[in-house]
């Protein structure tokens, strides 16, 4: 499983408890899922930028391998 995916999986994680909670609680985990998801959406852009590079191949279980 790729970084990007794995950030993907926790944030999927937090929503999934997010709607199980009401609140503050929901609220916090909501912005921790949008933190994940940015950060899989960064995680694929340097992966890609290393790759165009010539830095290193793609990450194991890379759709584009």
């Amino acid at each position: 499983m790729s970084e990007s995916e794995k950030y993907k999986q926790f944030a999927a994680d937090c929503i999934r408890i997010a709607e199980k909670l009401g609140g503050e609680d929901r609220e916090g985990l909501l912005k921790i899922a949008d933190a994940w998801t940015v950060r899989a959406l960064e995680a694929e852009t340097t992966g890609l930028n290393r790759v165009r590079n010539g830095e290193e191949g793609p990450s194991e279980g890379d759709a584009r391998s």
